[in-house]
């Protein structure tokens, strides 16, 4: 008994399958809009005019249910569409308004020419802070506790490449991290 239902259940899995392609549904849409719109001489040609005739409420219905379909998988594919934009344009703004520890975190995939490298996440929370934002991800292996491989996303890799000025670190830049340095040592030797 399970196996007959294991069965059906397949089955129909494989239908909603085959129904979800547009295709499928681009075929039973012009088939039943032509048997419906066609002069009666060119049904009785294709001896279908009795098919039609007969049939006609269920022609229709078909005709209504796939052209309802199709009109909803060309939504769905717009939304999709323009979310993905968004959603590179916002990423985008983000990249070119980078901090100066994720410029040189990102940095050191750019100029290494590197997909992955290991961080040290204690030492290193910018590295966390991108991989919440998306735009590398943490890769799973065996090895040292300390030390956690990233993955820069490709879109992410290609994007830097291109513009690799966005993660240059300019010359205020540097000499604000210098005399960040030189107050931490300071301020050591204070204590």
């Amino acid at each position: 008994m399970i196996k007959l239902e294991d069965f059906f259940n397949s089955a129909w899995n494989k239908i909603i399958d085959w129904i979800k392609d547009p295709w499928i549904l681009v075929l039973f849409f012009l088939v039943t809009s032509l048997m419906i719109f066609l002069p009666e001489k060119y049904l009785s040609l294709l001896k279908i005019n009795g098919l039609a005739n007969e049939h006609g409420w269920i022609i229709g219905m078909i005709f209504m249910v796939t052209g309802i379909s199709l009109i909803i998988f060309m939504i769905l594919k717009i939304i999709y569409w323009v979310n993905k934009k968004l959603y590179f344009f916002d990423k985008k703004n983000r990249l070119k308004n980078l901090t100066v520890g994720e410029k040189k975190v990102l940095g050191r995939f750019i100029s290494f020419q590197e997909r992955t490298i290991s961080f040290n996440l204690i030492q290193n929370n910018k590295i966390k802070e991108l991989a919440n934002q998306g735009l590398v991800r943490y890769t799973a292996r065996e090895g040292d506790m300390f030390e956690y491989p990233f993955t820069i996303k490709e879109w992410v890799y290609k994007y830097l490449n291109k513009n690799k000025h966005l993660v240059e670190l300019t010359e205020e830049e540097l000499e604000s991290m210098k005399n960040r340095k030189d107050q931490v040592r300071q301020d050591i030797r204070n204590r």
